[in-house]
């Protein structure tokens, strides 16, 4: 979802940019697994609650949506409640430091619908200098997550027999290099993933990458 609707409107009188976009994606087709919405950390469940009860009823029933909160505010039985009852899914997001990464997965994350929707996101504090530039140059993997990963695949282990789908979304942030932190995580889950070579990555070879 644009941040245009999600941070600046904050759900609010956004109907002329809704439209648009949606009939944008439409093209997609069967490849749209999901719209997210991302909140950003300033809307919170006292000035803004309302305001995501009527932007979701307006919400199309022929694309499936995901909300992330990252307010915790919002951690709340009636909001799970209220993403059950529209088919959206509750994005687990793990953005915790390095010091508290064995716990994230043992956090107010409900399955609110039949798909899962989990995004790696690591430490956003300590992503950027005061400038505004990234502190790292991610190349490799500089902090493993070696529990974090075990405890997110036993969760979603817990609940794939009754998952239609799971989404899996990797940040740079997580462990320093978000391709080989995929990796990791496919093969914790008995899936064989491959990355792609350079020849692929550089636009030498001449095979197109299935971006979609």
């Amino acid at each position: 979802m644009p941040r245009e609707i999600t941070h600046d409107h904050k759900l609010r009188e956004c109907e002329a940019l809704l439209e648009p976009f949606l009939s944008g994606i439409a093209h997609l087709g069967t490849k749209l697994a999901c719209v997210l919405i991302q909140l950003p950390p300033f809307f919170t469940l006292k000035h803004d609650e309302h305001a995501l009860r009527d932007f979701i009823r307006h919400l199309p029933a022929d694309v499936r949506f995901a909300v992330e909160f990252r307010d915790p505010t919002w951690h709340m039985p009636r909001i799970a409640h209220l993403l059950e009852q529209h088919r959206i899914a509750w994005v687990w997001n793990d953005i915790t430091a390095i010091e508290h990464a064995s716990e994230a997965a043992f956090g107010f994350w409900p399955r609110t619908t039949d798909f899962l929707f989990l995004r790696m996101l690591g430490d956003l504090e300590a992503k950027y200098h005061p400038d505004g530039s990234e502190i790292y140059e991610y190349r490799e993997l500089m902090w493993r997550r070696d529990i974090a990963i075990d405890n997110w695949v036993e969760k979603l282990l817990s609940m794939s027999s009754d998952a239609r789908r799971i989404l899996l979304y990797v940040g740079n942030q997580f462990e320093g290099y978000a391709p080989e932190s995929t990796l990791r995580f496919a093969a914790r889950l008995g899936i064989n993933l491959r990355l792609p070579g350079p020849d692929e990555v550089l636009g030498s070879d001449a095979r197109q990458m299935d971006l979609l």
